[in-house]
């Protein structure tokens, strides 16, 4: 077996909880995921807000980058799923979102480096963050 097929994802992780022969017909019978010319990266969230936030379409752009470098192929829009409500947001993602994403990565690099604590963004946040407890 090749040593890829060890290789294994979140999203994986989530179709075999969705149906396990899903990820073996992908991973042992080598199904090809991609059937089409188009590659649309999805991500599903099981939130009560419906909504294409900054950092979800942030999120999606990253995959798509991903994608991009896996496949070789151009992608120019995501889809956010919201299966509890059955709704789906399509989100164009420009070249110009990838590279906020690239410039992003660097000040992340940069904070970790420097190790500065950044300054607190709004306090709403703060209730669904795990590690509030330890921010002051």
């Amino acid at each position: 077996m090749e040593a890829d097929k060890f290789m294994l994802t979140v999203s994986d992780l989530v179709q075999y909880h969705y149906c396990p022969r899903k990820v073996y017909f992908l991973k042992v019978m080598g199904v090809p995921t991609v059937q089409r010319k188009t590659i649309i990266p999805i991500e599903i969230k099981y939130s009560d807000f419906v909504a294409a936030y900054r950092g979800r379409k942030k999120q999606l752009t990253a995959y798509a980058m991903l994608l991009e470098s896996k496949y070789g192929k151009k992608v120019r829009k995501g889809i956010l799923y919201f299966p509890e409500q059955n709704e789906q947001i399509e989100v164009e993602i420009s070249e110009e979102d990838k590279k906020y994403v690239l410039r992003d990565l660097e000040k992340i690099r940069a904070m970790i480096k420097s190790e500065r604590m950044p300054g607190k963004v709004e306090e709403s946040k703060c209730k669904y963050c795990e590690v509030a407890k330890y921010c002051v």
